[in-house]
């Protein structure tokens, strides 16, 4: 608009180098990050720069993923572990459909779209199966060059993507992350190793205890694909309707429990 016309050229050049000095400011040296940090008590609550140990195993992660994986899984995500995860995840699928076909308030045409949605759910379990493929560079001693390696073939990563059918069974999560997810547009639940870590998970537990932690995690994922979004997004997950419109009054009557009972706190 006009006003932005009205600035002059070099006070762009200016807030456009401080743009970049402080978006690159983590990745040089401690008097930026002291400067920075200055700026951030000013306007926030942050006290202190975070433990060195902790921004180098972030640094680490984020710029070589798919070693910082492997190496986890390598040392917390033994076979065994992941065998018994699958039979888990088997077995909770299983009782799921089961669920399904007992549902009463759906129509018999809207019941047999939802399992058929929920027999082509596909389930994820620890990571990515091509961490072994992904691209790599090589590493300096200059943490700053190292960053530009790791951003540049993150881009590129995203670049080739261009053009190409949306993989069914790509990660949007790391193995490290103490969480789980369903995915919509691949009709897809995934269970990282870093959530089949005790208390959650553990090989050794007896079953009732897996099944009472992470099972419960892995059934609440599956659920979303048929809650208030996951609805809406049929069994060749195209996101349009397809439950009878008195299926949908009746889910959201039934649904009116849960905030009735908070609503009584």
């Amino acid at each position: 608009d006009d006003d932005e016309a009205s600035v002059p050229l070099s006070a762009w050049r200016n807030f456009l180098r401080a743009r970049v000095v402080h978006d690159l400011h983590p990745l040089l040296s401690r008097e930026y990050l002291l400067a920075n940090l200055e700026l951030k008590q000013a306007i926030s609550e942050v006290k202190d720069l975070p433990p060195r140990w902790n921004k180098c195993v972030k640094a680490t992660e984020g710029g070589l993923p798919a070693l910082a994986q492997l190496h986890f899984l390598k040392m917390r995500f033994p076979p065994d572990a992941r065998q018994e995860g699958w039979e888990l995840l088997r077995r909770l699928k299983t009782a799921f459909i089961e669920d399904i076909e007992g549902v009463a308030w759906m129509d018999n045409v809207t019941k047999a779209r939802a399992l058929t949605k929920a027999n082509r759910m596909e389930m994820h379990l620890g990571s990515a199966d091509d961490l072994d493929s992904w691209w790599r560079y090589p590493v300096t001693e200059v943490y700053f060059d190292n960053s530009q390696s790791a951003y540049r073939l993150h881009l590129l990563r995203s670049f080739v993507k261009l053009d190409r059918p949306i993989s069914r069974s790509e990660w949007t999560m790391r193995a490290t992350a103490v969480n789980a997810y369903y995915d919509n547009g691949v009709n897809g639940i995934f269970i990282p190793a870093g959530i089949m870590q005790p208390p959650f998970f553990n090989d050794t537990f007896r079953v009732e205890q897996n099944f009472g932690g992470i099972g419960c995690i892995m059934g609440h994922e599956m659920t979303h694909g048929f809650d208030n979004t996951g609805r809406k997004y049929n069994e060749d997950r195209e996101l349009r309707g397809w439950w009878d419109d008195e299926v949908v009054k009746s889910f959201l009557e039934k649904s009116r429990c849960i905030s009735r009972l908070y609503e009584g706190f």
